[in-house]
């Protein structure tokens, strides 16, 4: 994935309140206070439009599924 595309997003850690970032092309971050492992809320857009999906995030969630074939 080029540098240019990758965006951040900032998560609370619910263990600790400290704030983490994941990028774009990540799913999951450990905190850098605490250790925990934050999860992002919804996945990468990628999952909906990609062909190549379930070979690099793995099995896709239904929801996943469902708003790829209604694109």
């Amino acid at each position: 994935m080029p540098c240019k595309s990758l965006r951040v997003g900032i998560y609370k850690c619910k263990k600790c309140g400290a704030c983490i970032e994941i990028f774009s092309d990540e799913i999951k971050a450990k905190c850098t206070k605490c250790g925990s492992i934050i999860v992002k809320s919804k996945l990468k857009a990628c999952v909906e439009w990609c062909s190549g999906a379930k070979e690099c995030v793995g099995k896709l969630p239904k929801d996943a599924k469902a708003a790829k074939k209604a694109k």
